[in-house]
């Protein structure tokens, strides 16, 4: 699937399945543009996962509670967003 960006980008290919990174305490809007701190070790592994693709882009969803350390389906919203990594 892709989406256009905003801003007269290039559009982003959104694969059917996405790799995803829980949020503590913040959510990510569409086109929003935030750092995320990454600490745990399965977080830092996705992301490295998916800077090492040729075109990174991950799910993002907030946690329901942030204490919880190691979240399922259950423990994250539904609704959440693609995000393009930046690779420098």
């Amino acid at each position: 699937m892709t989406k256009p960006k905003a801003g007269g980008e290039q559009p982003v290919e959104i694969p059917d399945t996405l790799p995803i990174l829980p949020l503590r305490n913040s959510v990510l809007f569409p086109g929003a543009i935030i750092p995320i701190d990454v600490g745990r070790r399965k977080s830092v592994r996705l992301v490295e996962d998916a800077i090492a693709k040729e075109r990174p882009v991950i799910g993002i969803l907030t946690q329901k509670d942030a204490r919880t350390e190691d979240p399922g389906s259950g423990d994250l919203y539904m609704v959440g967003c693609a995000a393009r990594i930046p690779v420098r």
